[in-house]
């Protein structure tokens, strides 16, 4: 039973993983998309890529 709940936590890890790469994704593709349609973007996430860099 121990194997079974270790690969349990394994999977719920990586259902976090993708999820937060979706939001990621989505976030990134909603602030060039914005660029591109001449919006001026200051979310969160335009924020932080800019912090990143």
């Amino acid at each position: 039973m121990k194997d079974r709940k270790g690969i349990l936590e394994k999977a719920s890890w990586i259902k976090i993983l993708l999820l937060q790469l979706v939001v990621g994704i989505y976030s990134v593709n909603t602030v060039i998309a914005k660029l591109v349609s001449g919006q001026k973007v200051f979310s969160p996430a335009f924020i932080g890529l800019l912090f990143l860099e």
